[in-house]
């Protein structure tokens, strides 16, 4: 991912709505499936810039991360978190069966070998440990913004789930994300067809004004259904699932 593309996540994840809605629903899921206030190991697999574990993901244990990106690292250290240091997702410098929890939130679908990375994830996760993922979804919904982050790949549910399998994982919650507002994101996917962004537009950069607090509350308000329930499609895929106790 470009260096400047940090500096505007950096910039964004306290008040943009999208951050902040997601982090909602990662709450909803975590909340129902792995409850706050216990005794955790927790390791944020491509933790960017810090944002999940400066907040919500400490509510869950004690958290780690690392990301390939010294620029990322960079901006842990201005929040001031300890624990995080440098390495790629597909190559994890750990002892295996370490972590009760790891969490990977839109860094698979950069990544070239992604079963690769997620044989790594679950290598550091003690058995019956959990795994939440979050991706982008649908190759059809690629954008400028997937070339300003180096995407390689989008997801679909079936391939989520086939990549979870082929890895021992145990299947806990899968769902989509970001569902109401998906129809806007259909037509700005339209729309860039029709008149193409500038090559350096960025969607972190864009201000949504004062729909910030109206498109936060839409996407905040699918936590409930997102951890109950299968959301058939959106944006954003979220899986949940546990490591099998007899993988060797």
């Amino acid at each position: 991912m470009k260096p400047i593309e940090y500096e505007r996540m950096f910039s964004a994840e306290e008040r943009h709505w999208w951050y902040q809605g997601m982090a909602v629903i990662t709450r909803g899921i975590l909340d129902r499936h792995l409850p706050p206030g216990q005794n955790r190991e927790i390791l944020d697999a491509g933790c960017g810039t810090g944002g999940a574990m400066a907040s919500f993901l400490q509510d869950y244990g004690r958290v780690s991360g690392f990301d390939f990106s010294i620029k990322g690292l960079e901006f842990c250290k201005a929040r001031e978190l300890t624990g995080v240091f440098a390495a790629s997702v597909t190559e994890i410098p750990l002892k295996r069966e370490r972590f009760d929890l790891v969490t990977s939130f839109d860094v698979l679908y950069h990544v070239q070998d992604d079963r690769q990375a997620m044989g790594e994830m679950a290598r550091v996760l003690k058995p019956g440990g959990a795994l939440l993922v979050r991706v982008p979804a649908y190759e059809w919904m690629r954008r400028q913004h997937d070339i300003q982050v180096g995407a390689v790949r989008r997801y679909t549910r079936q391939k989520v789930e086939a990549l979870f399998d082929s890895c021992d994982f145990e299947v806990v919650r899968l769902t989509c994300a970001n569902t109401f507002l998906f129809p806007l994101a259909v037509a700005n996917v339209l729309l860039e067809k029709i008149s193409p962004p500038k090559p350096e537009a960025s969607e972190l950069a864009a201000s949504t004004g004062a729909f910030n607090h109206l498109f936060k509350a839409i996407l905040s308000s699918e936590a409930r259904l997102a951890a109950r329930f299968l959301l058939p499609y959106g944006l954003s895929i979220f899986a949940l699932g546990r490591k099998k106790a007899d993988r060797s």
